[in-house]
């Protein structure tokens, strides 16, 4: 199952497939960034016009998951995400939902306006949507691979992608937080930073189970992040060496640490140092397995979940192509 499933049905499309496997689908989220997207879309609109292209916008959360079904059900191949991170992971989770063989022939395209931005970030996409429209006129493409989260909620198994990366924790503490102040003080790059600072007092270590590469870790846990991408939260990188590419993850376990070390540790995380804290472990693996004794939140792409205490994180290698500059 699928935890998006079901949620927001719209309208099945009717279209000769054969004739728009070479077209552009499009989804915009009117919401991301602050609803910077209205206040540019009219030139936004004069460029997508230059591309084969049919347009749809979101109207709820979770709306880009069906509409990005819909699109690949419907023959389309090449979808143009205008949105942020989130709406990127709910795409990607619209192509995986869907009933198509060919997903890892599926081409997306970002076209940033989200709070964070970290995939385009990775890439050098950034805010310019005329450079990144171009990027996608030039079309070069690079296979990435994405990952899979499955969990139990209230016992029924939930399936889950993200694009870019997973964490739990505090981590997760910070994604929870934000997406409750986002909804009174918008989505506001300043946010994020708001969260964190209020995160270091709100949240205690819990003690929790991680099993990778055959290593078994139990001990009192901060925060653990699962990188795909290297950049989280707005430009952090906790997995400074993480590429979405190479067919692993980079992931950080942060044991309980002195109050010290968290003064510390917030400088060093901006300058993807963190790993040099005597509390943080850091591996690669393909799969990861998190577990609690009690419900703990996980982040995916940003999006809060909670689960009823155990998480299993996998590797999808070459799951779908992407454009790049």
């Amino acid at each position: 199952m699928n935890i998006f499933a079901n949620i927001y049905t719209t309208k099945q499309m009717t279209t000769n497939t054969s004739q728009i496997k070479n077209k552009w689908g499009v989804i915009v989220n009117p919401h991301s960034g602050n609803k910077k997207v209205p206040k540019r879309w009219n030139s936004i609109y004069r460029l997508l016009r230059k591309i084969d292209a049919k347009t749809h916008f979101t109207v709820a959360p979770a709306h880009a998951i069906e509409l990005a079904k819909n699109l690949v059900e419907n023959g389309y191949r090449k979808i143009i995400v205008i949105g942020g991170d989130g709406t990127l992971s709910e795409v990607v989770n619209g192509v995986y939902l869907s009933e198509i063989e060919d997903k890892n022939q599926v081409t997306l395209a970002i076209v940033p306006f989200g709070t964070g931005n970290d995939w385009g970030r990775f890439w050098g996409i950034n805010r310019n949507f005329k450079k990144a429209i171009q990027y996608i006129k030039n079309g070069k493409t690079k296979m990435v691979d994405i990952g899979l989260c499955s969990y139990k909620k209230d016992d029924i198994l939930i399936e889950q992608y993200f694009m870019n990366c997973a964490g739990g924790g505090f981590d997760a503490t910070v994604a929870h937080i934000t997406s409750q102040l986002k909804r009174f003080l918008g989505g506001n790059k300043w946010v994020y930073s708001v969260s964190l600072l209020l995160s270091v007092f709100f949240y205690r270590a819990k003690r929790m189970t991680v099993t990778f590469n055959g290593e078994t870790i139990r001990q009192k846990i901060f925060t653990f992040s699962i990188g795909n991408g290297c950049y989280s939260g707005g430009g952090i990188k906790q997995n400074p060496d993480a590429v979405p590419y190479d067919g692993l993850f980079d992931a950080i376990i942060v044991a309980k640490p002195t109050f010290l070390q968290i003064i510390k540790g917030i400088g060093l995380v901006f300058k993807g140092r963190l790993t040099e804290l005597p509390c943080v472990t850091a591996f690669r693996s393909t799969e990861v397995t998190i577990s609690c004794d009690e419900k703990i939140r996980m982040e995916l792409d940003g999006i809060d979940i909670q689960g009823d205490g155990e998480y299993a994180i996998q590797l999808v290698p070459e799951a779908l192509q992407m454009i790049i500059p």
